[in-house]
């Protein structure tokens, strides 16, 4: 039994160190600060697994400019989230990757971030009991 914590908490603490990983390259490539604000908020809405009920998010669109030659941008955030997470008007902080033109806000950053914390003590978590029933019943994992 402290084998499949032991597992388990290995598997969490991995996929948050990749998560980790993964954070610090999105912040070096969407590398240029931009501000803008919340144009609109779309709606989209899709089926559960059971068929039955259907969850809703609401996807924040953003205008924002990069370049003031240019003129103003817009972009649909891929993230979703509830409703109350933006209002429309709001002023917002983006982070604008040259390459691709694609932006991402501040609380993207922050969503993916409680991701990465969530999944390490989760993983934690599973060692401590791992660690617990080790002790507890000195290695031998025949007892359970």
């Amino acid at each position: 039994m402290w084998l499949f914590c032991l597992f388990f908490s290995m598997v969490f603490v991995l996929l948050g160190v990749f998560y980790f990983c993964h954070f610090q390259q999105d912040r070096k490539k969407y590398s240029q600060k931009v501000f803008g604000r919340v144009m609109e908020m779309r709606r989209a809405e899709d089926l559960n697994s059971d068929r039955v009920s259907r969850s809703v998010a609401w996807y924040p669109v953003y205008v924002y400019t990069a370049d003031p030659s240019v003129g103003f941008a817009k972009y649909v955030s891929d993230i979703g989230g509830s409703e109350d997470r933006f209002s429309v008007g709001d002023p917002v902080v983006l982070f604008l990757d040259p390459d691709t033109r694609k932006v991402r806000s501040v609380s993207d950053f922050q969503i993916e971030s409680r991701l990465r914390i969530i999944l390490i003590l989760v993983g934690a978590g599973f060692g401590i009991v791992a660690a617990i029933l080790f002790v507890f019943f000195k290695g031998g994992g025949s007892m359970i």
